[in-house]
């Protein structure tokens, strides 16, 4: 769900799975097939041009559903409640979520992340929705840090890039608030993480 142009549904297909890839971006589900075609890959993933909260049920039903980094578009309980109707009994759901890691975070950030992502939570409140949507709790697993810089220095360049172009003033506007999104978490990376999310529907 929210696929993108593929990223994880190759790491899936690759391991054998069977992908439906959800995306509303035709450009980027145009290229998730180009680079299935080259791997060999394209009977294993198909793309679904849809919103990843009112997929049609009869696309389903799926054993898995895989989501990393794109269920706050449609928030996470409108998510688990719209999904339900395409899991098998039993079937899984994984989430990745960007996610306090503190009760009390401080003011700056907090304030940051209340205009960029008002819908973000605690771990704990994000199991406490996961049970009110019927789902059988199965833990998280924070992201390391590790994969954080890896995508900080890939940004970091990518505004140094842009930079240099000469860029227009909304382009601008945007390098400064990834530049104070970078600054922050060099700062308070102790207080919020992305956390992947397992659970299941009852059998």
């Amino acid at each position: 769900m929210g696929s993108g142009s593929g990223a994880a549904a190759l790491v899936l297909a690759r391991a054998g799975a069977r992908v439906t890839a959800v995306d509303l971006s035709t450009a980027l589900l145009q290229q998730l097939s180009e680079r299935t075609a080259r791997e060999g890959l394209a009977t294993q993933v198909r793309t679904l041009h849809a919103s990843m909260e009112v997929v049609p049920e009869d696309e389903g039903p799926f054993d898995l559903i895989w989501s990393e980094g794109a269920v706050y578009n449609v928030g996470f309980d409108v998510a688990l409640r719209a999904w339900r109707r395409l899991l098998v009994p039993g079937g899984y759901v994984v989430v990745s979520d960007l996610s306090w890691l503190v009760d009390d975070p401080p003011g700056e950030v907090q304030t940051f992340w209340r205009t960029a992502y008002p819908g973000m939570r605690t771990v704990t409140a994000n199991a406490v929705a996961c049970a009110a949507a019927g789902y059988r709790w199965l833990g998280s697993l924070l992201l390391p840090d590790a994969a954080w810089t890896a995508f900080d220095e890939s940004q970091r360049e990518r505004c140094r890039d842009w930079r240099t172009g000469g860029p227009t003033p909304d382009e601008a506007a945007v390098i400064a608030e990834v530049e104070e999104e970078m600054r922050l978490r060099a700062s308070f990376r102790a207080t919020y993480g992305y956390v992947f999310y397992l659970m299941q529907w009852p059998a």
